[in-house]
């Protein structure tokens, strides 16, 4: 009887634990996802990253260097070229904003690190559609040998 009593008074309390912790927040409070895209210079390429109601939805890549500026950093070598990284996020949350460090790397079809930028930024609280932005700069002739974007996304409540 006492047993019986102590082990539904022990699963009653680990499923309060359950259900209060994900509403306070506690339990998504930070987090970090690294995902891979295949590069996609015009399109928009779908994210959905998200911590509590905010969420990345996508991003698209502006300003990409034309085959013709790539050739001709291919004779000037020391030529340099920037990309803007725009990220579309919505934050449903009215109480809260959150913070994200967006790393941006540029890989080759064998993963090495071409060119990298990062960018703090603020997810605010009640924006529909808003966007961030990250820059990165390099070498132009390099932007011909990019196969692939891999995004870093550190996400926590603001403080």
């Amino acid at each position: 009887m006492r047993r019986t009593f102590a082990l539904t008074v022990a699963l009653a309390l680990a499923l309060a634990i359950v259900l209060v912790i994900p509403q306070t927040g506690l339990a998504s409070e930070r987090r970090t996802v690294t995902k891979t895209y295949g590069l996609e210079r015009h399109d928009e390429v779908e994210v959905k990253v998200h911590i509590g109601e905010a969420e990345i939805d996508h991003f698209r890549i502006h300003d990409y260097p034309s085959h013709e500026k790539i050739e001709k950093g291919e004779k000037d070598r020391h030529d340099s070229s920037s990309i803007d990284i725009v990220f579309t996020y919505t934050n449903r949350d009215h109480e809260h904003d959150y913070k994200c460090k967006y790393t941006v790397s540029l890989l080759n079809e064998h993963g090495k690190v071409l060119g990298e930028g990062d960018a703090e930024r603020t997810l605010d609280k009640g924006k529909h559609h808003d966007t961030n932005k990250v820059s990165l700069k390099m070498h132009t002739h390099k932007y011909g040998e990019v196969a692939k974007v891999r995004v870093t996304y550190a996400m926590r409540e603001k403080d």
